[in-house]
């Protein structure tokens, strides 16, 4: 998935979220909760591809990589 870098309209904060390619929702500001926000950039994506910390218990039950 796509971490993408925000920037808040309404209270000027600067964020990142992993937002799914499909979803229906727009993501909010996490510091005002507001949806006036301006999508940056995208900075890197997320895989479930081999050599992720999955095998090391760092996965969090995503469920992504198996």
């Amino acid at each position: 998935m796509p971490l993408y870098e925000y920037h808040c309209n309404e209270c000027e904060a600067d964020f990142e979220l992993l937002v799914h390619p499909h979803a229906e929702n727009k993501p909010a500001c996490p510091a005002c909760n507001s949806k006036k926000i301006t999508k940056v950039a995208v900075s890197s994506f997320s895989s479930g591809s081999a050599g992720s910390s999955c095998g090391n218990g760092g996965c969090g039950g995503c469920g992504g990589c198996h």
